[in-house]
Formats: C-alpha cells, structure tokens, sequence
C-alpha cells in the first residue's frame, strides 16, 4: 500500500510495453479500431487517429487501459489530458458515462473534433494540478501519456527557465509538480475506484527513480534505458537501435500500471 498525500493507493497492476500488443489483447484493440474507422466515416476525421495510432506503442496503450477497464452503463470514467484521441469516445459509445479533461481543449483541431461528438462524453478545459470536481467522483480515471509531461513540462511554470535551476532543486520541483497531479488524479476517485496510467519512461519520460519515489517500491525493475528503443515519428519502429545511428530517432519505452483506491 503506497500513502499519495491523504489517500491510500494499492498497485494491482503493472506491465511495459515490449514492441508488440499482447496476444490476448487483439481483439480489444480491434474493437477501438473498427470504432475509430466507424467514426472517421461519419465524422471525416479518421486521419487524425490513424496516425496516432500507428505507432506500436500508442497501440500498446491503448490496450492496457482497455484490458484494465470492466464496461457498464452508468459507470463513471475520465481521461485526464485526454487530447483529441478516441479511447474515452468509445468508452462514452460503451454506455459509460465519460468524460475527458484537458488543458487544451480549445486548440483548432480538438475544437473541431470535439464539436462533432455524439458519443455522450462531456469535454471540459481543466488543470490537472487543480481538478475542479468533487472527491470521490469517478469509478475510473485513465491517463495515456501524460504524467511524463507534466513532470518534463515544469519549466512553463518558471517561466522557461527551470533548466537554469539548480538540478537538486529542479528535480524536487518537478516530482512536486507530478505528485500533485497524481494526489489529483487519486483525489476524484471513488474509493475503490481505479487509477489506469500509462507513461514515457527513461531517457524520455519518468525514470525508475522517480517511479519508485512516485508508487512505491514494488514496481517493476526497468531494463536498460540508453537505449531500448528507436523510432521515426512514421510507422517504421526500430528496437535496439542506437539513438546516434540515425538522425531523428527517439529512445522510447513505455509501463502501465493499475492503482486502486483504498481511502
């Protein structure tokens, strides 16, 4: 059990991403795919989603959340820095009753996306620093990639200077910043409620430092990080790769995990 502020969390789960969707997963993923195709027929806007999720990864997290999530009507589920993506509109086509809170949800595309729903998921422009909804709220909250910029993005908050701060200092800012998101995030569950969250890890993202400090020490022992894997922002992935053997690759490892509230 891993005390997060005033409340009591206890990790049910944990997986990283290893290049490829587990067998058992596929068919979970063909849904949200055969949804996202549905959607982009009615709506226009399939390209949007497609080249989000062609990366192996994002696939890979897709399916975590969905394989962690029981379906029903009436339950209550949120997707903090949900962006444009489509898990929480085919979690609201579920009968769920969804919702997806993002600091940006006013930018020309998400406006767009947003505009044409119809799949009973109300948007909301919120910080998750400073979630305005009541305790106990939500039966699940989901997060795909968005702790790692919430402890990397820091700087914003001094005015782009962080870099400058002396790295003690900076690092103590910065697990400030990703603790109270997750106190947040942890705060509008229901007791019993769960936590599913995937993230960046290494070079990229939260490293295993951070991570223990973060939900305790029982979570997985990342492999090593410098570097796993190699990517183009295209649909071609690498794994292995030295990140200087090519000119715009990035390292790139992601783990999911699954808390629940205990109190």
């Amino acid at each position: 059990m891993k005390q997060i502020k005033q409340y009591s969390i206890q990790i049910l789960g944990q997986d990283i991403w290893t290049g490829k969707i587990k067998p058992e997963w596929g068919d979970l993923f063909n849904k949200l795919q055969a949804f996202i195709s549905d959607m982009g027929q009615r709506e226009g806007i399939i390209k949007s989603y497609w080249e989000h999720l062609q990366w192996n990864w994002k696939q890979w997290e897709n399916a975590f959340v969905m394989s962690n999530i029981v379906y029903g009507h009436g339950i209550k589920i949120v997707d903090i820095g949900c962006g444009y993506m489509p898990l929480i509109r085919y979690f609201g086509s579920r009968g769920m009753e969804a919702y997806g809170f993002d600091l940006e949800l006013d930018g020309p595309l998400s406006k767009n996306l947003y505009l044409r729903g119809g799949d009973k998921v109300l948007y909301e422009n919120q910080n998750v620093l400073e979630i305005k909804c009541q305790d106990n709220t939500f039966d699940y909250v989901i997060s795909i990639s968005t702790l790692e910029h919430i402890y990397n993005s820091s700087f914003q908050t001094f005015g782009g200077k962080l870099s400058l701060i002396f790295p003690p200092i900076r690092r103590r800012l910065q697990f400030a910043r990703l603790e109270k998101a997750f106190s947040e995030m942890v705060r509008i569950l229901k007791p019993g409620g769960k936590l599913v969250a995937t993230m960046d890890v290494g070079n990229n993202g939260i490293d295993q430092g951070v991570l223990h400090r973060l939900l305790g020490a029982d979570i997985i022992t990342l492999p090593g990080l410098d570097p796993i894997r190699s990517f183009w922002l295209s649909d071609h992935y690498y794994i292995g790769k030295n990140r200087y053997n090519t000119s715009k690759p990035r390292n790139y490892t992601a783990f999911g995990f699954v808390a629940e509230k205990i109190k």
